[in-house]
């Protein structure tokens, strides 16, 4: 009774994914404690099978270091999906936004960063008795797949594996920030937005104005 809610995430709501990730993170000792005494009571095949199954993969390492990476990213997206929702904004504004979003994510993508968010993980992780990290075992390529070219590297230490999946969903969260706000659409878009507001505020829009009639062609009429 005295744990903190579950928040349950919502498919029309872009903006709790980062608070139902850390609703989980804080009540991670009392949902493993609920798998293991609820047991006892369902008697269901198929819902003992799927309660031991979230309770093993809630134990390994690998899904809580995913799960806290994701609150962290998630964090600084909900921030900005928030903002953006708000009515008053221009594109420019948004997209100046977004910029200084991509500025803050990047700016995590450092070893020194990295280091302190693996030790933090790992200590959380130690106090709510979760696994050890550990390598996976490497597996060797069937022959029958072999192409002449050479395997992969394969990490000698457990942290460089979590390293490389750190500045991977980095890398992946800034790039999907930049494909929404970088394509020539937006671009087109806020071009039209500041010819409106200059024209509406008597400030110079001339080369707005030159800048739309070239793209749209024959659709406006400048002599009107």
């Amino acid at each position: 009774e005295s744990s903190p809610g579950i928040r349950v995430l919502c498919p029309t709501r872009w903006t709790v994914r980062a608070q139902a990730l850390q609703s989980i993170i804080r009540n991670y000792q009392v949902l493993l404690q609920l798998w293991e005494a609820s047991l006892e009571f369902v008697k269901e095949a198929e819902m003992r099978s799927r309660i031991q199954g979230v309770s093993v993969c809630m134990q390994s390492f690998e899904f809580f270091f995913g799960l806290v990476l994701a609150e962290l990213l998630l964090n600084h997206s909900d921030n900005l999906s928030k903002t953006l929702q708000s009515p008053r904004l221009s594109a420019a504004q948004g997209q100046k936004i977004a910029q200084m979003t991509v500025c803050t994510l990047q700016s995590l993508r450092s070893d020194d960063n990295f280091l302190l968010f693996w030790t933090k993980v790992k200590k959380i992780a130690s106090d709510l008795e979760v696994n050890n990290p550990v390598l996976p075992r490497q597996r060797k390529r069937p022959r029958r797949y072999e192409d002449g070219s050479a395997e992969g590297a394969f990490p000698d230490k457990v942290e460089d594996l979590y390293r490389v999946v750190y500045f991977e969903a980095i890398d992946l969260i800034v790039n999907c920030i930049k494909d929404r706000f970088d394509q020539p659409g937006y671009q087109q878009y806020r071009k039209l937005e500041e010819l409106l507001v200059n024209a509406a505020n008597k400030e110079p829009y001339d080369e707005h104005l030159k800048q739309i009639t070239n793209f749209y062609k024959g659709d406006f009429d400048t002599r009107m």
